[in-house]
């Protein structure tokens, strides 16, 4: 009878030992679970913040190409206009 209870025991130690190891995995897991969200969400918000980056830049270099070519015409009829008064 007493081998059975030593043997009872010890089978129930080893139980609760397992229990308490599914219990850790399931909390690292829940854990790891938050992470991944937490990471999804600041990934959102970087890619958001990337594209109004690229948006702005995109608006600085269309204005930019416009300065250029505002400047190519200015510099165009400066040309002509320096050539007329050299033949005055």
């Amino acid at each position: 009878l007493d081998k059975t209870a030593e043997d009872f025991r010890k089978l129930h130690a080893e139980r609760q030992e397992l229990v308490r190891s599914w219990e850790a995995s399931v909390k690292a897991m829940q854990r790891r679970d938050r992470d991944i969200v937490d990471a999804a969400e600041r990934f959102r918000e970087q890619k958001a913040a990337l594209r109004q980056k690229q948006e702005l830049h995109a608006e600085r270099d269309a204005e930019l190409q416009a300065q250029l070519a505002q400047n190519e015409a200015l510099d165009s009829q400066i040309s002509a206009d320096e050539r007329e008064l050299g033949n005055v």
